[in-house]
């Protein structure tokens, strides 16, 4: 399959665009979520036959109730798949790590030698940490064939002229089942150093950014707006 097939494939799933609103924190609510993640499932059910042992990795620091969302859509189509979870050292203390490091000291990474490895994981951001684990997975034999995010955001905003630091792979087909502004979200297993991962929406910490909120409205009013 050429590079050009797997992102048509990729287009045929429908990425729901949130438009933010400055006077709400609810960004995402939690049914939105589980009817998103049965589009998915749909859709990517008809890929599974034609990847070799597939086995879906998702990133415990953040991750963990989407890949529940995504398992148990698969059992409603009566799919069994494999499933497993790693860990990567993002904080230090409240800082985030300028890389992050893979831990394994509870959860050693699956053996993926020769494997199609589904990547699963809560935000594409500045997506560091999907490329050390393209780079993991690569070093232990296996392939990453997709990678499935519950939300993404762009690639630049009026605050980060430069999100992404380098660019998506072309051979990895990119999942994302809601497309947002370049926001701080928690809830639904996203969280800050633990803060706030309970919430089951996803959430704007409009609190954090007053100046965003700001934004939205000058926007929302058509009026002169600037980051």
């Amino acid at each position: 399959m050429t590079v050009e097939e797997k992102r048509s494939i990729s287009r045929e799933f429908p990425t729901y665009k949130i438009e933010s609103d400055p006077e709400s924190d609810l960004l995402i609510d939690r049914s939105s979520i589980e009817r998103q993640a049965r589009q998915f499932v749909y859709h990517f059910v008809k890929e599974l036959p034609k990847l070799h042992k597939p086995i879906f990795i998702w990133l415990r620091d953040g991750a963990e109730m989407f890949s529940q969302d995504l398992q148990t859509a698969f059992k409603k189509v009566m799919q069994e798949v494999e499933f497993v979870g790693v860990n990567y050292k993002l904080y230090e203390g409240m800082v985030a790590r300028a890389q992050a490091e893979l831990d394994e000291t509870e959860f050693p990474f699956p053996d993926v030698a020769g494997r199609a490895v589904i990547l699963v994981d809560d935000v594409a951001d500045t997506i560091k940490t999907a490329h050390s684990f393209i780079g993991q997975v690569q070093e232990r034999g296996g392939t990453v064939t997709d990678a499935v995010f519950m939300v993404e955001k762009p690639e630049s905003s009026p605050w980060r002229s430069q999100i992404r630091e380098k660019p998506w792979p072309k051979n990895i087909r990119k999942w994302s089942l809601f497309a947002v502004d370049d926001l701080w979200l928690q809830g639904n297993g996203m969280d800050t150093n633990g803060i706030g991962r309970e919430d089951p929406n996803v959430i704007w910490r409009r609190d954090m950014e007053p100046q965003k909120v700001e934004y939205f409205r000058r926007k929302r009013r058509g009026l002169p707006v600037t980051a």
